[in-house]
């Protein structure tokens, strides 16, 4: 049979009290701060998952930015391509311009000094022409002389006349 032994009874008691202050005194702080610890942990966790989700939302801003940036620098590129085009032609319609001017005005020049020579032409060979005529009418000398100033007055109005040049017949 069993028997009951109060040194029994007060060990079971010491045992139970033992239990309860390692409990109360033990465990409780111990549970407590495991659980603070693994509420820590979790948290850390959640932190971590929500960093990383506003690091791929700013990865996704940053990639659609340099998307934003890339094509508008290509338009940029773009633009100012047909910009310098179109100062370009603007540029060579400006020197066509000026060299159509200068190409007129040259032809002004040199109609007038054509004009002036030819006038100074006919000037001389009207002098030429009185000249001889004066001499043909003051002697009456030798009709040597008249084929000699005949012949100087036509190789005067003939070098007259090549240096005129055709198409521009005007009146003496």
């Amino acid at each position: 049979m069993l028997q009951l032994n109060w040194s029994l009874v007060f060990e079971i008691i010491n045992l139970i009290i033992l239990c309860l202050l390692l409990k109360k005194f033990l465990i409780k702080p111990v549970t407590a701060v495991m659980d603070k610890r693994q509420a820590e942990i979790s948290e850390g966790l959640l932190n971590a998952r929500n960093s990383e989700a506003e690091a791929n939302e700013l990865k996704g801003r940053y990639e659609d930015a340099l998307k934003n940036a890339r094509s508008e620098s290509g338009r940029m590129i773009e633009e100012a391509k047909k910009r310098a085009r179109e100062e370009s032609d603007r540029i060579l319609k400006e020197a066509g311009d000026q060299a159509a001017d200068i190409m007129r005005k040259a032809e002004k020049n040199i109609e007038s000094e054509k004009e002036k020579t030819m006038a100074d032409l006919q000037s001389r060979i009207a002098e030429l022409a009185l000249t001889a005529a004066r001499k043909v009418a003051g002697s009456a000398e030798r009709e040597s002389d008249d084929k000699l100033l005949y012949d100087q007055f036509l190789n005067n109005a003939a070098m007259d006349a090549v240096m005129k040049p055709e198409g521009n017949s005007e009146s003496r």
